[in-house]
């Protein structure tokens, strides 16, 4: 009788486990990032991308934007430095120098507003 439950125990388990991995992996991959534009600093060392993240139905189109080195991929992840409601158009990135960015078109409805990451500063409009 005993063996018979823990069978039946042991499958429901590795059931449970089944469905939480098949459940993760699913939405994990629910998010996708669209590159609108990017500038790359003077040196040649770090790269700025301007993108729209989507996340699905269950949610709205966001604009993001990250700090990244040059010549990497960006990754499928929330921006670094920026994160607003909306669109990303009308952003303008421009580097005054190898660790100063300014970025104009700045939305009133912002969650994340990073003034500095990895030594370089941005200041915003």
């Amino acid at each position: 009788m005993w063996t018979v439950l823990k069978i039946i125990g042991i499958s429901i388990g590795l059931f449970l486990i089944a469905m939480f991995g098949v459940g993760y992996y699913f939405a994990s991959g629910m998010c996708a990032n669209s590159v609108v534009t990017s500038a790359t600093s003077p040196n040649g060392k770090w790269e700025v991308v301007v993108f729209e993240r989507n996340c699905g139905a269950t949610t709205g189109f966001s604009s993001q934007i990250s700090l990244i080195e040059a010549g990497e991929e960006l990754d499928d992840e929330a921006g670094n430095i920026y994160i607003a409601e909306g669109y990303p158009k009308d952003y303008t990135v421009n580097w005054k120098s190898d660790d100063s960015v300014k970025i104009s078109g700045i939305k009133n409805y912002n969650f994340k507003k990073e003034s500095q990451l990895n030594g370089v500063q941005f200041s915003y409009e």
